[in-house]
């Protein structure tokens, strides 16, 4: 018997492949949708779902709940499947939860970087209570007298990436800023193991953890 498992998918607007710009079949009423053997537009033998801790690497306009056809083959942030079809679109995700999560997690990184950092400049960075001032730091830390002395080296670096990712985040960037999040924590954590590049990524992957267990609180995911 053909076991089936339960996963997600982020689409663009209108149920449309985020690479191929392809539209998916949709659910009717209460009937689930087609089965799909490749992801619409894709030239692929294989349809891709996500887990809860994957979401935060792929958000895009729409979410929703799919249904794999095993065997599903698990990658780090994917999983892949024979074939696929969209159950129930979550519609507790859209424009304004996209910001509100996606702002929640830049705050969290900014958070984590000025715990690193001594005197005024942690002051300063924990202040900054809206994106709108923190996409200034940026700036300042590529200016000449930089944030509170420090400049894209080093520590400085991180806060540059916290101020970029409200930056982008400004503009509606979400995937872009929250990556840029998980970086800057990434970064914070290899300046204080010497630069070790394992120490970065996995700080990283902490992060990216923290992002998916708020998404998943802020949604109500099981």
């Amino acid at each position: 018997m053909l076991r089936m498992v339960r996963a997600f998918v982020f689409l663009r607007s209108g149920a449309r492949s985020v690479f191929a710009d392809a539209t998916w079949p949709m659910p009717r009423e209460a009937a689930a949708a087609e089965w799909v053997t490749s992801d619409p537009g894709s030239p692929g033998a294989s349809v891709s779902g996500y887990r809860i801790g994957d979401l935060p690497y792929w958000t895009s306009d729409e979410l929703w709940e799919v249904e794999l056809a095993s065997p599903v083959t698990v990658h780090e942030t994917r999983c892949n499947a024979p074939a696929g079809r969209l159950i129930a679109r979550i519609d507790m995700w859209n424009a304004a939860t996209a910001t509100r999560f996606a702002t929640n997690a830049v705050m969290h990184s900014r958070d984590g970087v000025a715990a690193a950092l001594v005197g005024p400049a942690g002051t300063s960075l924990r202040s900054m209570a809206t994106v709108s001032a923190l996409a200034l730091v940026a700036a300042q830390v590529r200016s000449a007298e930089g944030f509170f002395g420090l400049d894209e080296k080093g520590t400085g670096a991180a806060v540059r990436m916290v101020g970029e990712a409200a930056d982008d985040l400004r503009l509606g960037l979400v995937p872009l800023a929250l990556h840029e999040a998980a970086v800057a924590i990434g970064m914070v954590a290899a300046r204080g193991a010497g630069g070790d590049v394992d120490v970065f990524e996995a700080a990283m992957r902490g992060e990216r953890e923290w992002q998916a267990v708020a998404l998943a609180d802020q949604l109500d995911l099981a």
